[in-house]
């Protein structure tokens, strides 16, 4: 009976290799004459094609590592295998994938470690750029979800220290700068829809919460009620989606137009080819719908208004800037943004050009404690005007 048990657990597991070796094959056979896919929408990443064969290649290996990356990302059913990942993870108490909680109905990106170095040389340099462009100058440095929604945070994730980075940075900014405590802000609208579930930015309600705090301390008072909103995606799936594999979870998409719009035209990168809306139709049909707002970061983007105002305002910024923008147009003559990550040139000179009278930098607080552009950028500006 036992020769008999073992021999039935032998062809057993003879069957399974078989079969397992098969699909192997299988898989192998398809992979080599399926097309290739150069991006995988679901993961927002390039994917690995099939590596050229090359002497050099071979020699060195990186043929051999090209081909195994090709078989990871060709594999078929490599999606499905990447949402099952996913749930089998989140079934089994997982509460987080790489740097991002499985939150109660939200992804949420986890706050870096604050780089207190870094933060000062940015107050100082700061500081030092508004003494040589005495302009009305602003700053706001937004919280991230993982501080403003630490209620959907799972259990036991570590409390967010945003605030106080942020609080310890304005502490070393002058009194004749604008340090604009938006976290409060979004604090007392932490129940209302101000965080994407799958993306790491903030939506147009959170950003309009920030703009209507920025105006006011220009001396401009604007409502909710003085927008209409427009509702443009509710399939939007961002890219914490794409890092985790998450599935059921998908966010809407709002933008809103002033009611007392006024006619615009945007330049991009000086390209000298104006379009009259600062929105992008076609990124509703790409998979990062977020860039709906400017289809995307610029370098450089100039927005010239037909209104009634004197005021000119450059922006140094990161991507959450992009979708503050639209509660600001009625209220300027003139915008310009600049993302330190892309531009190069000479920012005295812009501001020249473009009769800068004010100055608002505005960045979420992962990228403002960890990103050294800002300051290469700034540098280079003192520089030139001390020359």
């Amino acid at each position: 009976m036992k020769n008999k048990l073992a021999s039935m657990k032998r062809r057993s597991a003879l069957l399974f290799s078989v079969i397992l070796s098969g699909i192997l094959v299988l898989g192998l056979i398809i992979n080599v004459i399926w097309p290739d896919r150069d991006h995988s929408n679901v993961e927002n990443r390039p994917l690995q094609t099939f590596p050229a064969l090359q002497l050099q290649s071979l020699e060195d290996g990186s043929w051999t590592r090209n081909m195994t990356n090709w078989f990871s990302d060709q594999f078929v059913g490599r999606n499905l295998y990447f949402h099952l990942n996913y749930l089998l993870k989140k079934g089994t108490g997982i509460r987080k994938i790489d740097d991002v909680y499985l939150g109660k109905g939200a992804l949420i990106q986890e706050a870096g470690a604050p780089n207190e170095a870094l933060m000062s040389q940015k107050a100082q340099t700061i500081q030092a750029f508004h003494a040589r462009f005495p302009l009305n100058t602003s700053v706001m440095i937004v919280p991230t979800a993982a501080q403003i929604d630490q209620d959907k945070l799972p259990p036991f994730a570590p409390g967010a220290f945003e605030q106080q980075t942020i609080d310890s940075f304005y502490s070393q900014l002058p009194e004749d700068i604008h340090a604009l405590d938006v976290g409060k802000t979004l604090e007392k609208n932490q129940n209302k829809y101000q965080y994407y579930k799958t993306d790491h930015h903030w939506t147009s309600l959170g950003a309009y919460h920030a703009a209507k705090q920025f105006l006011k301390s220009q001396g401009m008072e604007i409502a909710y009620s003085d927008y209409e909103r427009m509702p443009v995606s509710n399939s939007f799936r961002g890219i914490l989606e794409s890092k985790t594999g998450s599935v059921f979870l998908k966010d809407t998409i709002d933008i809103y137009v002033a009611k007392n719009n006024p006619d615009y035209l945007v330049t991009y990168n000086n390209d000298g080819n104006p379009v009259p809306t600062i929105y992008d139709d076609e990124a509703l049909h790409r998979k990062d719908q977020y860039e709906v707002f400017f289809g995307g970061n610029d370098s450089l983007v100039q927005i010239n208004l037909n209104t009634d105002s004197t005021r000119h305002l450059l922006i140094f910024k990161d991507s959450y800037a992009n979708s503050m923008i639209q509660f600001l147009l009625p209220y300027y003559r003139s915008i310009t943004i600049v993302d330190p990550r892309y531009y190069y040139d000479d920012i005295t000179r812009l501001i020249e050009s473009d009769m800068i009278t004010d100055v608002l930098f505005l960045y979420n607080y992962n990228s403002f404690q960890t990103d050294t552009s800002l300051l290469d950028v700034l540098n280079s500006a003192i520089q030139t005007a001390n020359q």
